[in-house]
């Protein structure tokens, strides 16, 4: 499988820009991500390329929104603010620098970096746990507002619901396979593909965020 990109960190909005004289707002000054350790204040363009990651939710749903599909949406988005006077953007120097600050991850769900992805990030829920889907039992699902936006077998809605008391999202996977009564049905392997391959579509349907662990 090609690898998928994932927003990291929690958005706390803009910080204004105000006028020293009078302390009127002259519009927005930076944009705060905020991380377990840090602050990461984004310029207005680097905050509309990272939110760009979240544009295509179905698709990041099925593990198909990579780098290059980031960065040739941002190439459209920014194309159009300088059809309207805006100064150029190069955003591929944009995506670059959103990987150093650590707001952007890329990983292979089926290969070893979804499974270094896994050791080196928790997941925290922020959308709404819906319970056992009555149409399709074994599914659990996902939601925000009462609007059903996922649907997750166990292992997946396990990671997303009690992933704010593990240290990483491997660690939440093993304690809960070991505290199992049950044989899985999935090898540890193949239980982690699973879990790998959901994380982009909760984040982006803004049912979760992921931090560094």
């Amino acid at each position: 499988m090609a690898k998928v990109i994932v927003p990291v960190g929690f958005d706390g909005g803009p910080l204004f820009d105000r006028d020293d004289s009078n302390g009127a707002i002259t519009g927005p000054g930076t944009f705060e991500i905020v991380k377990p350790t840090e602050i990461i204040d984004l310029t207005r363009d680097e905050y509309r390329v990272w939110l760009l990651s979240y544009a295509d939710p179905e698709a990041a749903s099925r593990c198909e929104f990579s780098r290059a599909d980031l960065e040739n949406l941002a190439t459209l988005e920014m194309a159009a603010q300088e059809a309207d006077g805006n100064p150029a953007v190069d955003v591929l120097a944009v995506v670059d620098r959103l990987f150093k600050y650590g707001l952007l991850a890329e990983f292979d769900p089926d290969g070893p970096s979804g499974l270094e992805f896994l050791k080196n990030h928790r997941l925290f829920p922020s959308g709404d746990g819906l319970g056992e889907s009555e149409d399709t039992p074994g599914y659990f699902q996902v939601g925000r507002e009462g609007r059903i936006l996922l649907k997750l077998m166990i292992d997946p809605y396990v990671a997303w619901l009690q992933g704010a008391y593990a240290k990483s999202i491997w660690d939440n996977m093993i304690a809960f396979r070991a505290d199992s009564d049950e044989e899985p049905l999935l090898s540890e392997q193949n239980t982690m593909q699973m879990v790998a391959q959901s994380v982009p579509g909760i984040v982006t349907n803004r049912c979760g965020f992921v931090q560094p662990s």
